[in-house]
C-alpha cells in the first residue's frame, strides 16, 4: 500500500526508458525489466544493482504458486488480538542506536508476553 501510494504520487521519476510511467509500470510482466525499471525510477541509486533481479526471480518463484489461506475469508493476522503497530515500515529513529536507519518490517504487539 505504501508503494501505491509513493509511486502515483511524485516518488516515480520515469527515466528515458520504458517504462514511463507507473501505469505502465504496473503492466509489467518480465520479471528483470521490472526489477530494473523499479530500481532505476523509484529508489534512483547512484549505482546499478543487476543482482536485484536475481533476487526477484527467487522472490518471484517463492510467491507465483502460493494460494492464500482460506477458511475465515480474508486476512490472517500473524499474531492474536488486539494488535497494535509499534513501528512502521520505512525511515526512523533506532530504538537501539538512535541513529535515522531503514526499518524494512513492520512491528507489532498484542501485550501477551508469550507471543515472540
Amino acid at each position: 500500500k505504501l508503494l501505491m501510494w509513493h509511486a502515483p504520487n511524485g516518488q516515480w521519476i520515469a527515466k528515458s526508458s520504458y517504462p514511463y510511467s507507473w501505469t505502465q509500470f504496473m503492466t509489467l510482466t518480465d520479471i528483470n525489466t521490472a526489477t530494473q525499471a523499479f530500481v532505476a525510477n523509484f529508489e534512483r541509486p547512484l549505482n546499478g544493482h543487476p543482482e536485484r533481479s536475481t533476487w526477484a526471480q527467487e522472490w518471484y518463484n517463492k510467491f507465483v504458486n502460493l494460494e492464500i489461506p482460506s477458511g475465515s475469508g480474508g486476512y490472517i493476522a500473524p499474531i492474536s488480538s488486539p494488535i497494535t503497530v509499534t513501528s512502521e515500515m520505512g525511515w526512523r529513529t533506532s530504538p537501539i542506536t538512535g541513529a535515522q536507519e531503514f526499518h524494512n518490517a513492520m512491528d507489532l504487539v498484542n501485550g501477551n508476553p508469550t507471543t515472540p
